[in-house]
This record gives structure tokens, sequence and C-alpha cells, in this order.
């Protein structure tokens, strides 16, 4: 079975570490990105099944990588999942306007976030059959 590669987006370096740390370790090839730059540079080189991206980067918009990438052909099909701290309802909605599966808000626990992309996995398996 092949290992599903995820791409992690957040400019903070120890939430980078967990989320790489606990991916890795439930199977996932984890690649990271600190900026919109390193988004555009790792998507090219592993074509991610998922994205984690956080929507308040130090370096440009969250939104704007998902908006640009939901335009894309080779790139739609990738299901997103935000992280952010914003908690008010319209900012969710943004995020799910813009085109992203789920939002994850921070500070997410690990299961929850294990959950969402189990559900996922399930929703692409039945998605191909």
């Amino acid at each position: 079975m092949m290992q599903k590669k995820i791409l992690v987006v957040d400019d903070n370096e120890d939430l980078l570490e967990l989320l790489e740390n606990y991916l890795m370790g439930s199977g996932w090839q984890v690649a990271l990105a600190r900026s919109n730059r390193e988004c555009w540079e790792q998507l090219t080189r592993i074509r991610p099944d998922v994205i984690l991206l956080d929507i308040l980067l130090l370096e440009g918009s969250g939104l704007e990588i998902v908006r640009f990438l939901k335009r894309e052909r080779s790139y739609r099909h990738i299901p997103i999942l935000a992280m952010t701290g914003l908690y008010a309802r319209h900012e969710v909605n943004k995020c799910l306007q813009a085109g992203c599966r789920d939002v994850l808000l921070k500070p997410f626990n690990l299961v929850v976030l294990d959950q969402t992309l189990t559900s996922l996995r399930i929703e692409r398996l039945n998605s191909n059959s």
C-alpha cells in the first residue's frame, strides 16, 4: 500500500514539529512549509493527498492559497483542512466558502485531527468505488 502524503503549512515551528512527529507516527509521509513560497515548492515536489493549512501566516494568507488551489485543475481535488485560532463563525465560514473541507480550531486535539483525516480517507475510498 502506498503511503499517503500530507503537506502541513504553518509558521509556528513548535506546531510543525508536533504535527510532523504525530503524522509520521500515524503512517503519513509529511512535507512541511513555513510560508506561502515554501507551500508552492512543496506542492510541486510531493503532490500531497491532503493539505493541513494555517489560515494566518506571517507571509501571506492561507485563504489565498486555498482559493488558488481550488481554481487550478491539477490541485482542486486535494482536500484542505484549515487550521485557525479565529473562532468567530464568519471566519470559519470564510474557510469553508474558500474551499476548505473542514476547519480545525486551534488548539485542537490530535485525536480530532486523526478522526478528520480518517474521515477524508473513507470519503475518498467511497468516491473511488
